[in-house]
């Protein structure tokens, strides 16, 4: 028998207590309703009316289906406590128990884009001894849906179809490597041809989605022409849109490149959106997501950012199990050895005590894993950043933040041709060239001996940070621009502070480097900028 708990938070639970994730919050709702209501089913027509109170009958009715749907696979074995028929919905009394309005606010938090929805878990609420005012704590929709729909062809030929098809096909299967967003299920928006007659936006909105991938496949003369675009149903309008020319010597080839390109824009398009979205909202309405979003913003401009911090501990607070959230603290203590001055022990201390909660959490998560290779690699933990960063690559080598932290940490696992090549990778995919991303650059280039490119990459740094001064001062004095470096260094010895000497903060965390050839590299550079070491 399912619980379904209602007072507090909602929640979903199987007779052992195993929690049964519900994906789409309307259909949270949907339960809720039907758990509530003193009728055993409720006509299709008044659940329409209370979760699409805004939408045309067929586009409600159609949503309706869809959610059901949905619902039933979340449901899995457990799905019979659903009841459904042409005219009606219900729960079945015998497979479910309810639990509600006795430990807290009925649906705490809960929050539906819909007028007569919220009117409705008003007059609950007050019905429960919870009136007042809907709480404005965790008023985010769940992670955005995106549909896929089949790309559109010409000619029309099974060749051309199917290589169409395997384009969909690719581009379903790599964003599905992404936890944070839901992939649509691509049976659902197969059936939508070419030739259908509705727009963009009455498909999304009848498969109620947040965005839509959608394309086109022009085939010619062993050539062909690729336009992936992604919809934003909010702004209606088409957000991203690339387009690729390449010929047919490798049909798979050229499959699996345009879908990791296609799926690795689309995160950085999705999560830009949710980001913006967060920054927008009051601190009360803020999930954890949202402050773990700002958190990593913060440090894209300042990587030591204390800004940072706050929002990863805000957002502990919100959700204690949020795995990310340890995972970049534990990061930001480990790089806290380096750049801020903090002793190393302590720095690798609280790294450690972070990694470890951040892994109880959420142990394959590409993301959290990429975070703390970096961060392990900071404290000289090689092995467990190497374990890491390969679990981390495997789950998702196309999450853009993951190319960056694999450029990032493999030099210092001694790798720095495969770092060369998540650098590529990453500079090729990033819109907005951060601080951070420039230091990273710089890093890779100089222990690849391209010294040039290293001090190119940091040439537009407003305002270098201190740990970076002696770096860049090795990188100058490698290509012969001496008065740059030797005033790198003065600047450095000027502003260090007194209780650290550049042995303490600079040599000794460079020789935790794995390869000896890329410590006395670094070394030449100093003795070079005129440095003792």
């Amino acid at each position: 028998m399912l619980r379904l708990t209602l007072s507090g938070r909602f929640a979903l639970a199987d007779a052992d207590g195993t929690p049964i994730p519900i994906k789409s919050r309307r259909a949270q709702g949907l339960l809720a309703y039907l758990a509530l209501s003193p009728q055993q089913k409720r006509s299709r027509e008044e659940i329409m009316a209370l979760l699409w109170s805004e939408r045309a009958e067929a586009q409600a009715r159609g949503s309706l289906r869809q959610v059901l749907s949905g619902l039933r696979k979340d449901l899995g074995a457990a799905a019979q406590a659903l009841t459904s028929d042409n005219e009606a919905v219900g729960l079945d009394p015998e497979e479910i128990t309810v639990v509600a309005g006795q430990d807290g606010e009925l649906l705490s938090g809960f929050h539906l884009n819909d007028p007569a929805f919220e009117d409705w878990l008003r007059d609950e609420r007050q019905a429960h001894g919870a009136g007042g005012p809907l709480a404005p704590v965790d008023t985010s929709p769940e992670a955005p849906d995106i549909a896929i729909l089949p790309f559109d062809r010409s000619p029309d030929t099974p060749e051309v179809q199917a290589f169409s098809d395997g384009i969909t096909e690719d581009i379903v299967t790599e964003l599905t490597r992404f936890n944070e967003f839901v992939i649509y299920a691509p049976w659902s928006s197969f059936h939508y041809e070419d030739d259908d007659p509705r727009t963009t936006e009455e498909i999304a909105q009848e498969l109620e989605v947040d965005y839509v991938v959608e394309g086109s496949v022009r085939h010619a003369d062993g050539r062909v022409r690729i336009t992936a675009m992604l919809f934003d149903l909010e702004t209606v309008n088409h957000v991203w849109v690339q387009r690729y020319d390449r010929t047919l010597d490798d049909v798979f080839g050229v499959q699996e490149d345009v879908a990791r390109d296609v799926s690795t824009a689309v995160a950085i398009r999705v999560e830009a959106d949710a980001c913006a979205l967060a920054a927008q909202r009051t601190p009360a309405q803020r999930t954890a997501m949202d402050h773990v979003l700002l958190g990593e913003r913060a440090q894209q401009r300042d990587w030591n950012a204390r800004e940072a911090v706050t929002h990863y501990e805000a957002a502990i607070a919100v959700d204690a199990g949020c795995a990310r959230a340890y995972a970049n603290l534990a990061n930001w203590h480990a790089s806290s050895g380096h750049t801020l001055f903090v002793p190393f022990t302590d720095a690798r201390d609280q790294a450690r005590t972070f990694a470890e909660t951040a892994l109880s959490h959420q142990p394959d998560d590409a993301l959290v894993l990429a975070i703390l290779a970096d961060a392990y690699a900071a404290v000289g933990e090689f092995t467990l950043s190497r374990q890491c960063l390969d679990k981390s690559l495997s789950l998702n080598p196309n999450h853009h933040a993951v190319m960056g932290f694999a450029a990032s940490t493999l030099p210092w696992l001694g790798d720095v041709d495969a770092a060369l090549i998540w650098l590529s990778r990453y500079e090729r995919q990033d819109p907005l060239w951060s601080a951070t991303a420039m230091e990273v650059a710089f890093e890779v280039n100089y222990m690849a001996g391209r010294f040039d490119a290293a001090v190119a990459s940091i040439a537009r740094l407003r305002d270098m940070p201190l740990h970076l001064l002696p770096l860049a001062a090795a990188a100058h004095a490698q290509i012969g621009q001496m008065d740059t470096a030797v005033a790198l260094r003065r600047r450095y010895e000027a502003e260090l502070p007194a209780a650290y000497d550049f042995d303490t903060h600079i040599i000794q965390p460079i020789r935790l480097c794995t390869r000896t050839e890329l410590v006395d590299l670094w070394l030449e550079g100093f003795r070079k900028a005129g440095f003792e070491c």
